[in-house]
């Protein structure tokens, strides 16, 4: 008999919220290792105004998903959910719970739906919609309208450059109507869907929101980073 997948413990919420505090303390009380779910802290040297836990909070509780490739590479919701998966089972071997915690709405979808399709973009249709791209969203949407009508679905961002062009290369390389892309995509199990997952949202007022993201902009500025290591970070607290 197949044993079961383990189980996912998803902890979100918006920025300067506290999860990286809540999820510290979660993940000690359970006897879990963190999984990042952040796509600025894939990237090594990246810092500054992304809260990535320090290295006193990585010694605390083992983490995963942090500095993984260099701010030139580009990281694939592909190469996370890869990533992932083996994550998890190297937790699972070590008799560990698994908590995932931020804020990166796509990498977050992948515990919840499926996240990418099995299209192959030939080269050349890759390349025809780069150069549209470095052209502007116009010739994007232009290109786009010709294959589609001039009404495009109300579910594509028609503003995010980088959605249109996504959704250019697959209505070119299929030939098919992003609505009927979309439909057939819906269908498919997500990567992680032979796993328990539970969710937990945290919340605050947007006032005390508000105050909290300026202290964390007060503190990663340069001028803060400037004064002595004990003033820099008083407000660990104030960490997503």
């Amino acid at each position: 008999m197949t044993a079961p997948a383990p189980a996912i413990h998803v902890l979100t919420g918006p920025t300067a919220v506290g999860k990286t505090e809540t999820a510290l303390r979660w993940a000690e009380e359970n006897d879990a290792e963190i999984l990042s779910c952040d796509s600025v802290c894939v990237y090594r040297g990246m810092d500054v105004g992304s809260a990535k836990p320090t290295a006193e909070e990585q010694r605390r509780v083992r983490h995963h998903g942090l500095d993984l490739v260099d701010p030139r590479e580009r990281y694939s919701v592909s190469q996370y959910v890869e990533m992932a998966r083996a994550a998890i089972a190297g937790a699972h071997a070590r008799g560990k719970r698994v908590l995932v915690t931020g804020g990166s709405g796509f990498y977050l979808a992948a515990f919840f739906g499926p996240v990418t399709d099995e299209l192959e973009i030939p080269s050349a249709i890759a390349e025809e919609v780069r150069t549209l791209h470095r052209q502007g969203l116009a010739s994007l949407l232009l290109r786009l309208r010709e294959l589609e009508g001039p009404k495009l679905p109300d579910w594509l961002d028609a503003q995010n450059p980088i959605r249109v062009a996504k959704a250019l290369e697959r209505r070119l390389a299929s030939g098919r109507t992003l609505d009927s892309l979309r439909d057939e995509f819906l269908t498919r199990r997500g990567p992680f869907a032979d796993h328990p997952v539970t969710c937990e949202l945290l919340e605050r007022p947007d006032a005390e929101l508000k105050a909290r993201i300026a202290a964390r902009t007060e503190r990663c500025s340069p001028k803060a980073s400037s004064r002595s290591p004990s003033a820099s970070w008083p407000w660990d607290s104030t960490r997503s």
